[in-house]
């Protein structure tokens, strides 16, 4: 989902149903391949979502200096607007109408063996307000990869993504 931004669209599976069907017998040379009989399969239920990105990637470049540039996770500009939110700059932090922190922002870096996290939290509650004013529901997405350990696969790396 990270490369979804502004409004798109993304066909996710949201249940299954349970389809009842009858199968013919299959015979060759009178050995039965097949066996007939009314059998019950379950069948995957999609539906098109409407994904609206509630951050973006901000980057900022001291001209004079590479060690002075910052990359971050912000808010997209639309939630800001919606919960009434204002933006501290120099100490990169979002303030509700009240003045209290909005947003907690994690940006940590690990050796060159461990992940990187960049991570955005809003508050539960101004989450709750922004889910009921738009109607909306939290999309989970999960992606990663993971090396194989078995000897025959040595630099082989398996991918992995879940969207529920």
């Amino acid at each position: 989902l990270n490369d979804f931004y502004g409004d798109s669209e993304v066909r996710i599976e949201i249940g299954y149903e349970i389809l009842t069907y009858e199968q013919p017998e299959v015979r060759f040379s009178d050995e039965i391949y097949i066996k007939g009989g009314t059998f019950e399969r379950e069948i995957p239920i999609f539906d098109n979502l409407k994904i609206l990105s509630t951050t973006l990637e901000y980057y900022w470049e001291n001209p004079g200096s590479s060690k002075e540039s910052t990359t971050r996770l912000a808010l997209a500009p639309w939630v800001v607007k919606e919960l009434g939110l204002r933006f501290n700059p120099s100490e990169f932090i979002y303030l509700d109408k009240s003045g209290d922190m909005a947003v907690l922002n994690i940006n940590t870096k690990g050796d060159t063996f461990s992940n990187y996290r960049d991570l955005i939290y809003l508050r539960k509650d101004l989450f709750d307000i922004l889910g009921k004013k738009l109607g909306i529901k939290p999309v989970k997405h999960v992606a990663g990869e993971r090396r194989y350990a078995k000897t025959e696969n040595l630099g082989s790396y398996h991918r992995f993504e879940a969207i529920s």
